[in-house]
């Protein structure tokens, strides 16, 4: 968040993942997700993890208790701010085929998302060669002579990856597509005899 020290606030995606400890022998921890003070009415916290997965900002906050003794002081954690992860979008037609001299690719994203994708298998979210997507695009067999692979196919991977604002990216979704040569036409000529 604008102007806040970032020393306080922790990003994660979709959630975040607590661990908590306390020193006291027989003690029991009890916690919030929600900032407010936690009582013996709380979460139970059950020694594993907690789990926030409350889109925007939280704060865990935990209390110590055993048996014949004063409960601990409050813990309070760092701001945990959880972004909600922008739907993956998915890569038609699903390969791998083959498919004859081309293949036209099609990636379908939700409405407003932005879209960057390569062909060559490297991750379009920093890929120096990923392209924005603005429609179908036709992989062929005759593109790239380094993609062939002993001159019977053109192989291809396509990684795609969509973006909203105020989301993080999606997973990076792949599909491999292999592109065949057609067979040169016959040619019959008559011939006098």
């Amino acid at each position: 968040r604008w102007g806040e020290d970032t020393a306080t606030v922790e990003h994660f995606v979709e959630e975040a993942h607590v661990h908590m400890t306390c020193g006291s022998a027989d003690s029991t921890i009890y916690y919030t997700l929600d900032g407010s003070t936690p009582t013996d009415k709380s979460l139970l916290y059950n020694g594993q993890e907690a789990i926030d997965s409350s889109y925007g900002d939280s704060v865990v906050k935990a209390l110590c208790v055993a048996p014949d003794k004063a409960p601990s002081p409050v813990a309070e954690s760092k701001v945990l701010e959880i972004f909600q992860r922008t739907s993956a979008p998915s890569i038609l037609p699903k390969g791998p085929g083959p498919f004859v001299t081309s293949v036209e690719v099609t990636i379908k994203g939700k409405q407003g998302a932005d879209i960057r994708y390569t062909t060559d298998g490297s991750d379009p979210a920093d890929s120096s060669t990923a392209t924005v997507y603005d429609g179908p695009f036709v992989l062929s067999f005759d593109m790239d002579v380094d993609r062939k692979i002993d001159h019977y196919f053109a192989e291809f991977q396509v990684k795609a990856v969509s973006a909203s604002e105020g989301k993080a990216d999606s997973v990076t979704v792949s599909e491999d597509f292999h592109v065949i040569p057609r067979v040169k036409p016959v040619v019959i000529e008559p011939m006098s005899g």
